[in-house]
C-alpha cells in the first residue's frame, strides 16, 4: 500500500523592500529579526497631543548590523499605544533620510499589529509607515535599514486623524552645517550650561 505523504510548505518570510524615492505605497514584508534587544542608541518618545493619542515611540539605532545591504546604520521603530488612547493610530512618519539608501522590513513572527505599507516622500527625506493600532495594542518593529553612518535627532509625526509632531531617530548627514553631530551635543550642552551659569554670576549677583 502506498503511503500518502502531506508536505506543507510554509510561507516563506521575504527580505526587506528598498524604497525608492517618490514611493506612494509599498507593502512592508515580514523578516526574521536578528537585531537582537541591545541597540547602539534609543530614544523613548511619549506622545502626548491630543490626548487621544497617548502612545510612547521607541526608536533603536544599530551601527553595521548584518543585515543591512549597504553596511551603514539601521533604525527600528515601535508603537505602544496606552489602553487610555481614544483613537486609532494610523501612521508614523519620520524626516531626515535625503540623500540615503533605505530599505524596509517588519520584525516576524512575533507578537504585535502588522505595519502595513510604507512611503517615502519626492524628496526623499520623509519616510512614512500605515498601521491600525488601537488602544492597548502594541505594534511590531519597524525595521529601516539605510545608507547613512551617523544618526541624530530628527522630527516625525503621529497621524490618527490629525498630525503630532515628535522627536525620535534617524539618519544624519554630516555634510549639513545647520545640525550638529550627536557627539558634540555634550559639549554644546555642557558650554551651554557654563555661559548660563556666568551670565547669572555675573547679572544676579546681590550687589554691595
Amino acid at each position: 500500500m502506498r503511503k500518502l505523504i502531506a508536505i506543507i510548505v510554509a510561507p516563506a518570510l521575504a527580505a526587506g523592500a528598498i524604497l525608492p524615492v517618490d514611493t506612494a505605497t509599498l507593502a512592508i514584508p515580514n523578516s526574521i529579526d536578528t537585531l537582537g534587544g541591545a541597540p547602539d542608541e534609543f530614544l523613548l518618545t511619549l506622545i502626548e497631543e491630543p490626548p487621544s493619542l497617548q502612545s510612547t515611540l521607541t526608536a533603536l539605532v544599530w551601527f553595521d548590523p548584518a543585515d543591512n545591504p549597504w553596511d551603514g546604520i539601521t533604525f527600528s521603530y515601535t508603537l505602544d499605544a496606552s489602553i487610555f488612547q481614544a483613537d486609532e493610530l494610523s501612521r508614523l512618519t519620520v524626516t531626515g533620510f535625503d540623500g540615503f539608501d533605505v530599505e524596509v522590513e517588519q520584525s516576524a513572527p512575533v507578537p504585535g499589529e502588522p505595519w502595513s505599507f510604507a512611503s517615502r516622500s519626492s524628496s526623499g527625506d520623509v519616510v512614512g509607515a500605515w498601521i491600525h493600532l488601537s488602544g492597548g495594542e502594541l505594534s511590531r518593529r519597524l525595521v529601516v535599514h539605510t545608507s547613512a553612518t551617523d544618526w541624530s535627532r530628527v522630527p516625525g509625526a503621529a497621524i490618527n486623524g490629525r498630525s503630532v509632531n515628535l522627536t525620535t531617530l534617524g539618519p544624519f548627514d554630516p555634510e549639513d552645517p545647520v545640525v550638529p553631530e550627536p557627539r558634540h551635543w555634550a559639549v554644546l550642552a555642557g558650554l551651554g550650561l557654563l555661559g548660563f551659569a556666568a551670565y547669572r554670576r555675573r547679572h544676579c549677583s546681590p550687589k554691595v
